[in-house]
């Protein structure tokens, strides 16, 4: 287990942090306060389809999406079969997703150990710092012929530059073989073209960024064909593809949404301090602050500089230049 969480009561923050349009308010002379959550995330379920492994935590907060463990940390084993290697590891909320060398058959039977580094930031850990447990042999549930069920588009939203879709499936949509932005097609009558510059998948919702705002008088419409061959569609985790749309209505929340984040709680450990916001929606990831917007202060002691802003959900993660 690394260090506890450092309380930083005389670290001061100064900063414009921008939401989903709504802009959250300047603040001055915040105090950096010792975290509060002292549990660590618990594995929950471990499925594999294809080349994809997902291990899902449960925890208070979402998984620290910078500082996770290294593809070296994993061995995965399936007796009598090919060697599988784990070729890169990303977190995206409570879920860690491990991309295989191969894909794993439907008839194997895979079993997954992670061994926690005795040293270094590079473990399985909350936004909290505190470090998930190694495990040894965990049983991997093999989705390939088991979830038969297509994701179900739920809801389209638009809010700038930014169109959300929304899925109900059983696991989360798979992040990385997802569809590409040539699949999308928008329309808005009467108005300048839209272009569809980006795909990102995360959970069980798309975000399709948008090559200009929508503004909020316009009436949205969006297609999504599905390529007939290959990976790259908009699936689940254990492979089953989403089906084709055509001229779905989507709503514009442009005018709803009027709220603006407030910040919740600024904790800090190491290099990384942690803004938590509440908000009805999650921040904008991509149009955030720059890093020069932030001053962190310790009095007595040697400069603190923000590096890098990272955002996820309703978290923005400061790296530091130093240790505090």
């Amino acid at each position: 287990m690394p260090d506890p969480i450092n309380t930083a009561r005389n670290s001061r923050l100064h900063t414009p942090v921008r939401g989903t349009g709504n802009d959250a308010a300047s603040f001055a002379k915040q105090a950096v306060s010792q975290a509060g959550d002292t549990t660590p995330p618990v594995l929950d379920s471990a499925t594999v389809n294809g080349k994809l492994l997902v291990l899902i935590y449960t925890d208070a907060g979402n998984l620290d999406v910078v500082n996770t463990a290294a593809a070296s940390a994993f061995v995965l084993s399936s007796a009598g079969n090919a060697a599988i290697r784990v070729n890169r590891v990303f977190v995206s909320d409570n879920a860690v997703f491990l991309t295989l060398s191969r894909k794993v058959a439907g008839g194997e039977t895979v079993t997954l150990s992670y061994t926690r580094p005795t040293t270094g930031d590079g473990v399985i850990q909350d936004a909290a710092g505190n470090d998930a447990a190694s495990f040894t042999d965990q049983a991997v549930r093999n989705y390939q012929g088991g979830d038969t069920t297509a994701p179900v588009l739920y809801s389209a939203t638009v809010r700038g530059k930014q169109l959300v879709l929304t899925y109900t499936d059983v696991t989360a949509l798979d992040a990385v073989r997802t569809a590409a932005a040539s699949a999308f097609a928008v329309s808005s009558a009467g108005t300048a073209a839209i272009n569809v510059d980006r795909v990102v998948v995360s959970g069980k919702t798309v975000t399709l960024m948008l090559s200009r705002a929508v503004a909020g008088s316009e009436t949205v419409t969006l297609s999504y064909t599905r390529p007939p061959t290959g990976d790259n569609v908009i699936q689940d985790a254990a492979g089953n593809d989403a089906a084709s749309f055509t001229n779905q209505a989507v709503s514009n929340s442009r005018a709803g949404d009027t709220t603006a984040p407030v910040l919740y709680s600024a904790m800090v450990r190491g290099k990384q301090l942690v803004l938590t916001y509440t908000d009805a929606t999650e921040l904008d990831a991509v149009n955030t602050a720059a890093a020069s917007a932030f001053a962190v202060s310790s009095a007595g002691t040697a400069a603190i500089n923000v590096d890098r802003v990272v955002v996820s959900g309703k978290t923005v993660t400061l790296m530091l230049s130093r240790a505090v």
